[in-house]
């Protein structure tokens, strides 16, 4: 099909993952949930993951031959994420929806580590490249806005899982769960802290890789058992099967993790950092001041000992992130012929640019323009 002015529409979506294939992280399960929703429309698929130990350089060339040795530029869209750079060395012919997950910059920034600058250029560099160009939030236009042209970036949810049932309020066996890596970027070091404060009688689950080696403080009181990385339908249930669910990121972009626990019927209890509050409302993601961890204490008792939102609230939340991610995703791949404005979609927080008005971080520590 020939679009006006001689433009082919393309044919395949090809994804582009930077962690492996068995890595149970954001960006890949990401990637598996837009895949699942484009082959449910009928669309060409295919994926390109790396395989263990291929360092970022490698990997790049890998996606090159990939790409290159299989699809004709006006094929394909190729979609990859802004972190690592994957498609730096992608021919300008072949178009390019980088899809801004979190710069490792702002990662680093977060959580007080150094910050590589050389490669937040080239993460910065790929966007600037790119065809077309879209967020999950409104919170990471206001990070990038001193160091990229935002205005033209498109803006919609990740898609949630399909196929998950909500879990009925009687079959719900533990009180809270953790799930995530054990790193600080996940907010671990709020952990103990955390569960020291909670009742005796709570139980609590710790899932996630790394979770068997996490060292409980004396103080902590409640059940806690640990799963290790938990993948596929067995998260979903382990996330269903619980209360509340712990987010403690100090920023969080549209966590795939928040929602999972939409779809299966649980309430998030986190920090209100990134785009937490954009996705659904406070009945289901109840966020407080990040760091006071006296009121997201208060806020996990308040959750588990309170009235449970119907579950009429969580799917119909659940229908409108898919809903615009569909809306999203189709413009997307109708702009990458040209001639369609900016989607600007779902701010579930109210707010004309999300729910949390807070300083970019980069600005105040960046030593020079990438």
């Amino acid at each position: 099909m020939t679009q006006a002015g001689g433009a082919r529409r393309p044919k395949t979506y090809v994804l582009v993952n930077h962690w492996t294939r068995t890595s149970s992280d954001g960006i890949g399960n990401y990637s598996r949930a837009v895949l699942d929703e484009l082959r449910r429309w009928g669309i060409d698929t295919a994926f390109i993951t790396r395989d263990e130990g291929v360092s970022d350089a490698d990997y790049r060339t890998c996606v090159l031959n990939a790409v290159t040795t299989r699809f004709s530029s006006p094929q394909i869209v190729v979609e990859a994420p802004e972190v690592t750079g994957p498609t730096l060395l992608l021919p300008p012919e072949y178009r390019v929806h980088v899809r801004l997950h979190c710069p490792n910059a702002l990662v680093q920034a977060r959580n007080e580590q150094p910050v590589d600058w050389e490669l937040f250029g080239q993460e910065l560099e790929i966007a600037r490249r790119a065809h077309v160009v879209s967020s999950p939030s409104y919170a990471l236009l206001r990070e990038l806005r001193p160091f990229l042209d935002v205005s033209r970036i498109h803006v919609y949810k990740n898609p949630p899982p399909t196929g998950v049932s909500l879990v009925d309020a009687g079959l719900k066996r533990h009180d809270v769960v953790f799930l995530g890596r054990f790193r600080r970027v996940k907010g671990i070091d709020f952990l103990n802290p955390v569960l020291s404060a909670l009742p005796p009688s709570y139980s609590v689950v710790l899932a996630g890789r790394g979770s068997e080696a996490f060292a409980l403080s004396p103080s902590v009181r409640c059940r806690v058992s640990a799963r290790g990385e938990v993948f596929g339908r067995e998260r979903y249930r382990l996330l269903g099967e619980a209360r509340v669910a712990l987010m403690l990121s100090r920023f969080e972009n549209c966590s795939m993790l928040v929602l999972e626990c939409l779809a299966v019927g649980t309430v998030v209890v986190g920090w209100q950092v990134g785009g937490n509050a954009e996705i659904a409302g406070p009945d289901l993601i109840r966020l407080v001041p990040f760091g006071d961890t006296d009121a997201l204490v208060a806020a996990v008792v308040a959750s588990v000992e309170g009235t449970r939102p119907a579950p009429d609230r969580f799917r119909a939340a659940t229908a409108q992130v898919a809903e615009d991610f569909r809306r999203g995703w189709q413009h997307v791949w109708d702009s990458v012929l040209g001639g369609r404005g900016v989607y600007r979609g779902l701010d579930a927080s109210g707010g004309a640019e999300g729910g949390t008005i807070a300083a970019p971080v980069l600005t105040g520590i960046w030593p020079a323009s990438p």
